[in-house]
């Protein structure tokens, strides 16, 4: 699966993803396994639009299943979880629904005895010698609807979920994505329904997935062809030790992909990716950026550098719906 604006978890299952292993998707991995030792089996994966939480989930479970080598490896499976060595995973991509329904969905059961469904689906999967990975992404539409709608009710059912699949008997795993933690969604909720949702999130374990700077910097470095000349090279480096100095880069951005930036010096590619993290998507905006109907943003603009005020021009136009001054 190569490079694509968006994926999903139940679509893109079993496809090898195009997937860059990087230093926070590592550290998040670790706690995944260390907090399962430790007797937590529910997770959050908590991360703004765009950062890549999706492919991180994809790559995880191809790696589960032992369909990646090389770079691709995020996580070699030495019998971390119970031993396991084959795993199940119910893949769900949320809905501005309950949790028992879009579950219910997932399972093809009625809605009535969701949790009788769930537990009967765990022992099948039990019974067949796979460890079970529950992951529902977009998992914050879900909660959008909870506190909209029967909050007490819809906490209660989490909390059930959640105990079943903490107890340290069970092979399970649960995984939730969100775009920002999960007491966020509660805002406008009584003391009491707050109460009820804080005693939820206690059963979950959270995990902020943000990738620096740097990190967006060094994936964007992996998409550019360009042939660099000794003397663009040399340009780089004087723009890349004057960024460092003056502390307006940060001195973990090596200096050999600040020469893959190129034609894009370190203090332009620090304005675009800002502008993105502001704006846009991240990751996911930052790439296509540099892929504008089809062609890559050097190509189209056809300069010999690209410097602050061509990248401004851009985000503008990239960006123009959502930066409201420009707008008039």
């Amino acid at each position: 699966m190569s490079f694509s604006t968006s994926v999903n978890i139940s679509r893109d299952f079993g496809k090898t993803p195009d997937y860059i292993v990087t230093a926070n998707a590592r550290q998040a991995v670790g706690k995944i396994v260390n907090q399962y030792s430790a007797g937590i089996h529910s997770f959050c994966l908590i991360g703004s639009y765009g950062t890549g939480k999706s492919s991180f989930v994809l790559a995880l479970e191809n790696c589960l299943l032992g369909n990646t080598s090389g770079n691709e490896v995020l996580f070699k499976n030495h019998g971390q979880f119970d031993n396991y060595h084959k795993f199940s995973f119910l893949n769900i991509v949320g809905d501005y629904a309950s949790m028992s329904s879009v579950l219910s969905e997932a399972l093809k059961s009625d809605n009535v005895n969701c949790l009788a469904a769930f537990e009967s689906y765990y022992n099948k999967v039990h019974n067949k010698g796979k460890f079970l990975v529950v992951v529902v992404d977009e998992f914050g539409k879900i909660l959008e609807h909870a506190a909209k709608n029967s909050p007490e009710k819809e906490m209660y059912f989490l909390q059930k979920f959640c105990e079943f699949v903490n107890d340290s008997n069970k092979n399970v795993i649960f995984l939730a994505t969100l775009h920002q933690s999960f007491n966020a969604y509660a805002k406008g909720l009584k003391e009491t329904q707050r109460q009820e949702w804080t005693k939820v999130k206690g059963r979950i374990f959270d995990i902020v997935f943000n990738e620096p700077i740097e990190q967006l910097l060094n994936l964007t470095s992996t998409r550019l062809s360009e042939k660099v000349t000794k003397t663009a090279t040399a340009n780089v480096d004087i723009a890349y030790r004057l960024a460092v100095r003056s502390k307006f880069a940060n001195n973990s951005l090596k200096p050999e992909v600040a020469v893959s930036l190129y034609p894009m010096d370190v203090m332009s590619a620090y304005v675009l990716t800002m502008a993105n993290q502001r704006y846009g998507q991240n990751e996911r905006t930052l790439l296509l950026s540099w892929n504008p109907l089809g062609r890559d943003l050097s190509r189209l603009l056809k300069p010999k550098r690209i410097i602050c005020t061509t990248l401004l021009r851009c985000t503008i136009i990239s960006h123009i719906a959502f930066i409201p001054d420009f707008r008039k």
